[in-house]
């Protein structure tokens, strides 16, 4: 169920570049009762790290983004390092190919990760 959700929220992002903030409770509600042993620690680590790097980014992360993560953290744990490193090997090799110096929503390459990491891990 999180990744057809996943799904209808990359399409989305593709479509406004934002996710609305009653659809990531949606997707929040999801994951607390999806049945699935939460890692809150995962999420809270996350929580402060990220917020770090987007103060010293200036913000170029997108809030829906960081939120997603985290979320998707209280459910796979520390495999949320696997679907973090393949989302954005997934969304550099595409930015590359593109060749625009255009902001690209991050949310389908999440997607992706996650697909990836299930297929990779189970």
């Amino acid at each position: 169920m999180i990744i057809i959700y996943m799904l209808y929220l990359s399409s989305v992002d593709i479509k406004k570049r934002e996710i609305e903030s009653y659809l990531q409770i949606i997707f929040l509600l999801l994951i607390l009762f999806s049945g699935e042993k939460l890692n809150l620690q995962m999420a809270i680590i996350l929580f402060f790290i990220f917020t770090l790097f987007s103060k010293l980014l200036n913000n170029k992360i997108g809030g829906a983004d960081l939120k997603i993560i985290i979320m998707l953290s209280l459910s796979y744990g520390q495999k949320i390092f696997l679907i973090i490193f393949l989302s954005s090997t997934v969304g550099i090799l595409y930015i590359l190919m593109r060749r625009e110096n255009k902001e690209v929503p991050f949310i389908p390459f999440l997607t992706i990760g996650v697909i990836l990491c299930q297929i990779l891990t189970n």
